[in-house]
């Protein structure tokens, strides 16, 4: 997923192929999902964002699925014990959905990568901000010393419009990861 690219293999903007024919677009990243694989990059992704049996359990039962529904999974699972603090934007995950309702206009999400390559590396912040939504990162540049060195960010989403209306909702949505190699 963090080697995906949102151009596809003749360097376009990939297209949402569920618009009406007449008026073809290009897609967001919640059509695209990932993007466009490219193997060559997953070789050496740089960094990878971690996740766990036990952070996926916690995701799902975030989402409310039934102890039943999980047990499909898992046979031995009994109950849901845990939930991700900040709802399911909350997992260690390269992909995210940040949802502004009628209760809040800002979130505030952290992230931990591990850096996988055998050198130390530098990565600085890049990313495309959504039209009415300002975001911040912090730190804006991170430093690996070590193969497999762990560091955390925080990335702060403020919708520039304010609060929506108590039966509406916005949301700012993102894929792959938000640094580069510097």
């Amino acid at each position: 997923m963090t080697t995906a690219g949102t151009l596809d293999n003749r360097g376009h903007d990939i297209l949402d192929n569920g618009a009406p024919r007449e008026r073809i677009v290009a897609a967001t990243p919640l059509v695209t999902g990932s993007g466009h694989v490219r193997p060559n990059l997953a070789l050496d992704p740089g960094l990878v964002y971690d996740a766990g049996e036990s952070d996926y359990i916690d995701f799902m039962c975030t989402l409310n699925y039934t102890a039943e529904q999980l047990r499909l999974l898992m046979p031995d699972f009994t109950k849901c014990t845990r939930t991700l603090p900040g709802g399911p934007a909350d997992l260690n995950y390269p992909s995210f959905v940040v949802i502004f309702d009628n209760h809040t206009n800002i979130r505030t999400l952290t992230w931990t990568v591990t850096v996988v390559s055998g050198k130390a590396e530098t990565y600085k912040v890049s990313y495309v901000v959504p039209e009415r939504v300002k975001v911040s990162v912090t730190p804006t540049t991170l430093v690996f010393k070590k193969p497999n060195e762990r560091k955390s960010y925080t990335v702060e989403f403020r919708s520039l419009e304010g609060n929506v209306t108590t039966d509406g909702w916005r949301l700012c949505c993102c894929s792959g990861h938000i640094f580069s190699r510097k």
